[in-house]
């Protein structure tokens, strides 16, 4: 719910996009130091 309060979308609807190739772009997660292994889709 705070996902749809704060940015308007849900967990849901962000997985649909993503199946449907929907994706702008994958980048490395600005805090490398802190999160060295995540991606931000």
């Amino acid at each position: 719910m705070k996902l749809i309060l704060e940015r308007g979308v849900s967990f849901e609807m962000a997985i649909r996009h993503i199946q449907n190739g929907e994706i702008l772009d994958i980048i490395k997660h600005p805090n490398i130091k802190n999160i060295p292994i995540k991606t931000v889709i």
